[in-house]
């Protein structure tokens, strides 16, 4: 008989963690890390359900709320159209956007959304009144 203890010892190749962590910084200075790679760990699917329930739990608009608790972890940052639907307030998210603006005021900053629908995409653009931004940690190296 023959016990697991004692089989031989195997070892992976040996990493350069060096060469991996420069790796990392460079693509973080580049702006090209992946952020999204975060959504593909259990842990994180399980967080942003608990921010979107706690969220979401006893307001007027939970479906908003459960959206921005959920993209909030996953993404970090949501933005909403703000558009008036008849004589109720009626917020969209964005699928993508893009903010313009020189100085460090947000309420001078100008936003592209892109809006996705069944059949296609509409842009536009509104000014920083006109969508709702939220965010969590921001960089202020990086608005």
């Amino acid at each position: 008989m023959r016990w697991p203890w004692t089989r031989p010892e195997r070892r992976a190749e040996s990493l350069d963690y060096a060469a991996t962590i420069a790796d990392a910084f460079e693509a973080a200075a580049a702006g090209t890390s992946p952020s999204r790679a975060a959504n593909a760990v259990a842990a994180a699917e399980a967080a942003a359900g608990c921010w979107s329930r706690a969220f979401a739990v006893g307001m007027p608009t939970p479906a908003v709320l459960a959206c921005i608790g959920r993209e909030l972890i996953l993404r970090g940052e949501i933005v909403f159209d703000i558009r008036m639907s008849g004589a109720s307030l009626a917020l969209i998210p964005a699928s993508n956007w893009d903010v313009e603006g020189r100085g460090p005021d947000p309420a001078t900053w100008r936003y592209r959304v892109y809006l996705n629908g069944p059949s296609g995409t509409t842009v536009a653009m509104r000014p920083a009144a006109g969508v709702v931004h939220a965010v969590y940690s921001v960089d202020p190296a990086r608005p």
